[in-house]
């Protein structure tokens, strides 16, 4: 599975169908930019894969110095999806401030081009702040949602968490090594590993009828793109 060409056409049909929604945000807007931006080891994969490629090794080790754990997610985007199919309740997160982004230099975002999707789907439709929430419309945050959870689908069996735990937790590994050995030897990284979960596999999306309607377009054209012979839904299903 190409996973890196896969997420790139999710990224690129997400942006086909979000284009019609009037946003405000532009270069400079950065309330959204904290440290609670959730990721799939893919997209975590796409940065850690920019950083060897352009030689940034020196400036993510300065940049994850200023990392500062927030409270790790309670459950993933398909796990609480799952727990709403069985009718279970699931432990909510308390809205709070997560800290600026380490990426973040002059309220500009230093990996605008490789940004995860949590990242590029939030959007406002007004001025938002730390007081006024964003405004988007309801099947746009459907849509967001089915995304997300097509993202850890993709990813399952391996890391999902904050954005820096699973970059911290990917360095690790035997490919990013040159990485990891950049990296304070700390034990930033073994902690890292405790605070992030496990992606899970796609139990059906959380979308109604009326959602549907807007969204399933949306899933047709991701589901039908062909990669290197296969649709993104075959591939999915193993086929």
């Amino acid at each position: 599975m190409n996973k890196q060409l896969i997420l790139d056409t999710i990224y690129e049909k997400f942006d086909q169908w979000s284009s019609t929604v009037p946003a405000v945000c532009g270069k400079g807007c950065a309330t959204c930019c904290t440290q609670e931006v959730t990721v799939s080891a893919p997209e975590a994969e796409k940065i850690l894969q920019y950083i060897l490629d352009h030689q940034k090794l020196d400036w993510l080790a300065e940049r994850v110095k200023l990392y500062q754990p927030p409270k790790p997610p309670t459950s993933t985007t398909n796990e609480y999806a799952q727990a709403c199919f069985n009718q279970q309740e699931i432990e909510q997160p308390e809205n709070r401030d997560g800290g600026i982004c380490p990426f973040l230099i002059d309220n500009c975002c230093s990996i605008y081009e490789i940004r995860p999707f949590s990242c590029r789907c939030f959007i406002s439709e007004t001025p938002c702040s730390k007081v006024q929430p964003a405004e988007v419309p309801e099947y746009y945050l459907s849509g967001s949602t089915a995304v997300q959870q097509l993202l850890e689908h993709m990813g399952q069996n391996d890391y999902w968490g904050n954005l820096f735990d699973v970059l911290l937790a990917l360095a690790t590994v035997y490919e990013y090594s040159e990485i990891g050995n950049c990296l304070s030897a700390d034990g930033s990284a073994d902690r890292a590993k405790q605070r992030v979960k496990w992606a899970k596999p796609l139990p059906g999306f959380l979308l109604t009828e009326e959602d549907m309607e807007k969204v399933g377009p949306l899933l047709q054209s991701i589901f039908e793109s062909d990669i290197e012979g296969k649709t993104i839904e075959e591939i999915f299903n193993g086929r």
